[in-house]
């Protein structure tokens, strides 16, 4: 059983890596409703669309990477302590890397917005 709570433990953070180099070197082309990060901001624009997929992909390699390191070390502890369960590490190990997935959404809509604010003003102000 103790193999089955470290590979779930361990399966977020490496889709996070998995994706984030997919994104990397193949990232969605054309803006679409099915595949890539899809919020209004990054739809805005097919420029903003590629910016989004690369912030992203980033984003998703270096949070995957600090997540598996520190389930890792996490992990090594809690072997040597015998502090908690495996269960009880594993619900709080996914608890943590959803937490992280979702909060690269925030960082990676900052970064469009500090990105595209110039030419957001500049549409704006042809629309007048």
């Amino acid at each position: 059983m103790a193999v089955y709570y470290w590979a779930i433990g361990f399966l977020i953070s490496f889709v996070m890596i998995v994706v984030g180099y997919i994104w990397k070197y193949s990232p969605p082309g054309k803006i679409n409703d099915t595949y890539g990060y899809r919020t209004a901001r990054s739809m805005q624009s097919q420029q903003s669309w590629n910016s989004a997929q690369q912030i992203c992909a980033k984003a998703w390699r270096v949070t995957g990477i600090i997540l598996a390191a520190g389930a890792l070390a996490c992990k090594l502890l809690t072997l040597r302590l015998s502090v908690m369960s495996d269960d009880i590490f594993c619900l709080i190990q996914t608890g943590v890397s959803i937490a992280a997935m979702i909060g690269t959404i925030p960082y990676v809509e900052v970064k469009l917005k500090k990105q595209f604010e110039n030419s957001e003003e500049n549409s704006r102000g042809n629309r007048k």
